[in-house]
C-alpha cells in the first residue's frame, strides 16, 4: 500500500512539473526577417551594454552567446555588445 502511495505521489509530482514548463500561447515573439525579436510597441529603445568575457570565448560563455542569438537579450530591453579582452587581461581593458 505504501509503495502505491509513494508511486501516486510522484506521478502527480511529474505531471505539476510538467504543467508548471508549458508556456502560454501569448508569448508569441515578433521577429522580424532576420530573426530578431523586435521591440513593442510602446517599449523604449534598447538599452546598450557592453559586455567583456574574461577571457577569450570558450565553453564557459555559450549561455553569453546562446542568448544573444535566441534574442534574449532584446526581449530584456537589451543590446549586449561581446568583447573578447586583449592578451592582457579584461582588467587592462576595463581599467
Amino acid at each position: 500500500m505504501r509503495k502505491k502511495l509513494i508511486l501516486v505521489l510522484t506521478i502527480v509530482a511529474m505531471l505539476l512539473s510538467a504543467v508548471a514548463c508549458g508556456g502560454s500561447s501569448t508569448d508569441k515573439d515578433e521577429r522580424d526577417s532576420n530573426g530578431e525579436v523586435g521591440l513593442e510597441e510602446g517599449r523604449e529603445e534598447l538599452e546598450e551594454i557592453t559586455f567583456v568575457l574574461d577571457w577569450t570565448p570558450n565553453t564557459n560563455h555559450t549561455g553569453v552567446y546562446v542568448a544573444e542569438a535566441k534574442g534574449y537579450f532584446a526581449e530584456a530591453g537589451l543590446k549586449v555588445k561581446i568583447v573578447q579582452p586583449p592578451e592582457d587581461g579584461a582588467t587592462v581593458l576595463v581599467a
